[in-house]
């Protein structure tokens, strides 16, 4: 029989002392994330605003489906209303001025970032139609409700 164990240990010396010079060599701080693009940035601030504007009209729905003659809402109501307006008619212009981003990164050439931007456009613009169109819904019920008081 042959001891072989003290080459058995220089070899394993040798590896780990490999492997501490490939990972000290190769060891970098950890990348930052790319910085978002202004397109990014705004789109994600939209989407913000339009699920808060949601949630303002599911407070109004249920404001607005109230029947009592006694505790009516109605100052509250016009309070909700005018804010939901008032974010519907802002979020439309940024809207506006996101689609122009939208155009400048087209601009830039990608076809694949071209159609992403509108992608994002296209359905920033399906929930806020959706959101006008439950605005508008949530008011006629309002009125609705109105003349079955009087």
């Amino acid at each position: 029989m042959i001891d072989r164990t003290e080459e058995f240990q220089r070899i394993i010396a040798e590896q780990q002392a490999r492997r501490q010079l490939t990972a000290g060599s190769s060891a970098r701080p950890p990348a930052e994330p790319p910085p978002r693009s202004e397109f990014t940035a705004a789109s994600a601030e939209i989407g913000k605003a339009v699920a808060v504007t949601q949630d303002k009209l599911a407070k109004l729905q249920q404001l607005a489906q109230s029947k009592s003659l006694f505790e009516d809402p109605t100052v509250e109501i016009n309070e909700l209303t005018l804010i939901i307006k008032q974010d519907i008619t802002e979020l439309n212009s940024k809207l506006v001025e996101l689609q122009r981003l939208a155009t400048v990164e087209a601009a830039r050439g990608k076809k694949q970032r071209a159609d992403h931007t509108a992608a994002v456009v296209e359905a920033l613009k399906a929930r806020l139609v959706g959101a006008t169109r439950e605005f508008h819904q949530i008011l006629q019920t309002r009125s609705q409700n109105i003349e079955l008081l009087q």
